[in-house]
Order: structure tokens, then sequence, then C-alpha cells
């Protein structure tokens, strides 16, 4: 029963030029989300890993139920190693009082932040 909840739908294309994480001179990306909500609530999600490429194409969708409204949503982009530590090559925050992401459908380009 969806009835007077939010739904956040979140579609997750593609990233061009990424900074190689790799020695290879390629990464392999993917995407972590935190969408937090007005109360506090946080909820994660992954994209899949795409192997050696600096122009990723992940064409994921995800659909989150945000009861108490949007706050904000941080997407990284990170290097997935198999020896050692993940590799963030970037990140972006919308925040919800910045931006128009009331609007269905919003597509929204975004450019990341590194460090």
């Amino acid at each position: 029963d969806f009835q007077g909840k939010r739904m956040l739908r979140i579609f997750i294309h593609s990233a061009n030029d990424l900074p190689a994480g790799d020695k290879s001179g390629l990464s392999d990306p993917y995407v972590n989300v935190v969408i937090k909500e007005k109360d506090g609530k946080e909820s994660k999600l992954k994209t899949k890993t795409i192997k050696k490429t600096l122009d990723p194409e992940w064409d994921e969708k995800f659909e989150v139920l945000c009861p108490s409204g949007l706050d904000s949503i941080l997407f990284s982009v990170v290097d997935n190693d198999v020896l050692g530590k993940d590799e963030e090559l970037g990140w972006v925050k919308l925040e919800q009082r910045k931006a128009n992401l009331s609007r269905w459908p919003t597509t929204t380009d975004l450019k990341l932040r590194q460090g």
C-alpha cells in the first residue's frame, strides 16, 4: 500500500571520462547512492560494477519509498579493487532545497567532484 507515501525513482545511466583508478589506466566503477530523508533515515543502494572502463553505462533503475520526504541524495562513483580498498573516483550531492527534484521525470546531468 503506497497511499500517502512518496516514491523516489532514480535512474543511473552512465558516466564519461572518469579518472583512472587502476595501474592499467582504467577503472572498475560502480555507484554508491545514499538517500537521506527529512527525518534522518537513510537508504543505501549500489549499482553493478562495470569492468575496465572510464565511460561506464550502468542503465540501472531504483525505487525507494521516502515517507518523510527527500532531504538529499549522495552519489559516489567508486573504483572496485580486488586487492586493497576501493577508491572513490568522485561524488556529487543533490539537496532537495537547492534543486527542484519534485518534478517527475527530471533528468539531471551531474558533474562529479573529487576529494
